[in-house]
């Protein structure tokens, strides 16, 4: 099957020049302008549920068609962002995307006095809208908005807010990004000799078998990062800062209660599933004594912590690893296979990693009317294979949704998207170490172990890392680089131990990692990893679960991650269940330490 490696963004628009790009422009300010004239000035629909049903589905095609809300982004937007993500480093993609994100932000100002409106509806008529036949679709909407209402500020208060989002905040972290995708270093690679390699690169070589390679790879991150602290600590520092202003007009007690609201859960249901992962880091410090043994030091560099062990030295090509999971999704649902070869041959997909080109991977949709692109950095390695089928989970999940959810549900929250990609990054491996055997799959259970400890301990302790850099903030009014180094050091070592070694350079990598700027949604790592094994270890259990899964995945906003977890027998709110997932954890951890000691490679 001939693939594209590029992403194809002519499914959007044929190029920057593209007239049907006017056209919606043109066409987005009218429809949402008669909106708001034809809706601003009237309160029937706070009323009564037979006209609000008018007003949404109106708003909705808004929403399908030309701007979506949730994402604040026209398909305009959504085009220059793309672009911007594979040429960071381009003006002329940041001006005309900038452009396009203020058209955005000014139209979403506009029709914001809409949700604000129906959030204030009366208490006394909540159970009339709830209950009332026309509303039914959109019932969970609803009772988000209702919940919203106490945190809402004025309609010219949101709009402020809105507007100064992206100068206050956006802005601010694209610079750290930008700057970083434009570093080279010189690195030792498997040639023995030193070459130039871009940020993604050096970042890749971190994970080299050659003592030598990584270890140069990290003294040229350190530099970098070390290079970029004075502006990194002046970013941070204002979006904290800007965060705090807005947690305080809304008048929000925790720093974290934002992300919760927006997530669709409460307190109730994160800080237990936060508590009992950290009252079991033993299981992780556990797993880095483990690891040091296997590789016969008393103590690791930090930045050895995810060096693969032994010899999982198979390459997986692009196309090797396409294969892989073609024959996965193959086995498991016709659907899910026919999306995915959608995606190959439409040009979703952008493979390879570029000077200029953003590091990491992500996978994006904005509205239901729109085709959903994933990024990658490909290297050929089992963790690229790795990345790629967590990545096409979301991708799924959106694709699903598109087909079963109205335009306005068409949303996830954190709390359930992190369960789609890990339960495909986890039949992936499955699949691979059922194949294994001796010192070969003990390699595959230490990777496994890698990727549980770094989804779910490290999450939990960038978690603790985040809410204690906040509450700091908020007394001192300002952190030095340096001491928010110090932080970031106490909360690694709380959770990888003594056998892990902090050496010079480790206090700045909290810089580079992006999770730290979009606040508070780390959690959704632990608990989507852990739900996850438990939806496959059903799964293997019984083939015929895969149709809960896939309603599982079909489903939006239009129920609550309690809700929906809640149909497949799961109550996020136990912190029993939590404690059963980190059992798999230590499964896991148990048979890989009798393995090796049964291959006499630790004592």
């Amino acid at each position: 099957m001939k693939q594209r490696t590029t992403w194809n963004l002519k499914l959007l628009y044929k190029s920057d020049k593209d007239p049907q790009i006017e056209k919606d422009r043109k066409k987005v300010n009218e429809l949402c302008n008669a909106f708001v004239k034809k809706w601003k000035k009237r309160s029937d629909y706070t009323k009564d549920p037979a006209i609000l049903e008018k007003a949404l589905k109106e708003y909705e095609y808004i929403e399908e068609n030309y701007l979506c809300f949730h994402d604040v982004a026209t398909k305009e937007d959504y085009y220059y962002y793309l672009k911007q993500n594979i040429n960071q480093t381009d003006p002329k993609i940041k001006a005309k995307y900038t452009q396009a994100t203020d058209l955005s932000r000014k139209l979403f100002s506009d029709m914001e006095f809409f949700p604000l409106t129906i959030a204030r509806i009366p208490k006394k008529l909540h159970k009339k809208f709830l209950s009332s036949k026309e509303i039914k679709p959109y019932k969970h909407y609803l009772e988000r908005l209702f919940k919203q209402a106490k945190y809402l500020l004025s309609e010219q208060e949101e709009r402020i807010i809105n507007m100064k989002l992206l100068f206050a905040h956006e802005k601010w972290t694209q610079m750290v990004s930008d700057f970083l995708s434009r570093e080279e270093g010189y690195v030792y690679t498997d040639k023995n000799k030193k070459e130039k390699k871009n940020f993604v690169e050096i970042q890749k070589l971190l994970m080299s078998r050659k003592k030598q390679v990584r270890s140069s790879a990290a003294d040229a991150m350190n530099d970098i990062l070390l290079k970029n602290a004075p502006v990194a600590e002046a970013e941070i520092n204002a979006v904290l800062g800007n965060k705090k202003v807005d947690d305080e007009l809304r008048g929000m007690k925790r720093p974290d209660e934002f992300r919760f609201m927006f997530d669709d859960v409460n307190a109730t249901i994160v800080d237990p599933l936060i508590s009992e992962i950290t009252h079991h880091f033993k299981l992780s410090k556990r797993f880095y004594t483990l690891k040091a043994k296997l590789f016969k030091v008393k103590r690791m560099h930090y930045y050895e912590r995810v060096v693969p062990y032994g010899k999982i030295i198979q390459k997986y090509s692009y196309d090797k690893s396409t294969r892989i999971i073609r024959s996965i999704l193959k086995d498991l649902d016709n659907e899910l296979l026919s999306i995915f070869d959608t995606l190959l041959l439409d040009g979703q997909i952008d493979v390879y990693p570029k000077k200029g080109k953003k590091d990491g991977a992500f996978a994006f949709s904005t509205s239901s009317s729109q085709p959903a692109y994933m990024l990658l950095n490909h290297t050929d390695t089992l963790h690229d294979l790795q990345t790629y089928a967590h990545e096409l989970g979301h991708v799924l999940n959106f694709e699903l949704i598109r087909k079963a959810e109205l335009p306005l549900n068409f949303e996830l929250s954190t709390s359930t998207t992190e369960v789609a990609s890990n339960f495909f990054e986890e039949m992936i491996l499955e699949s691979i170490i059922a194949r294994l055997s001796g010192k070969e799959k003990l390699s595959l259970m230490v990777k496994m172990l890698d990727d549980a400890i770094a989804s779910v301990f490290r999450q939990v302790a960038f978690h603790n890392f985040e809410t204690e850099l906040h509450t700091l903030y908020r007394k001192s009014g300002y952190l030095s680089h340096i001491e928010i180094g110090k932080l970031f050091v106490k909360h690694m070592k709380a959770y990888m131990g003594p056998s892990i070694d902090f050496s010079k350079g480790a206090d700045n990598w909290w810089i580079y990692i992006s999770h730290f700027r979009f606040f508070f949604y780390v959690y959704s790592y632990a608990s989507g990893y852990l739900i996850a094994k438990t939806l496959l270890r059903e799964v293997h259990n019984n083939k015929e679960f895969m149709n809960k899964v896939k309603t599982f995945l079909s489903t939006g906003i239009s129920k609550s991650p309690k809700n929906i977890f809640k149909e497949l027998d799961i109550d996020i709110t136990d912190k029993l269940f939590w404690r059963s997932g980190l059992r798999e954890i230590e499964k896991l951890l148990n048979d890989t330490e009798k393995l090796a000691k049964h291959l006499h490679l630790i004592i």
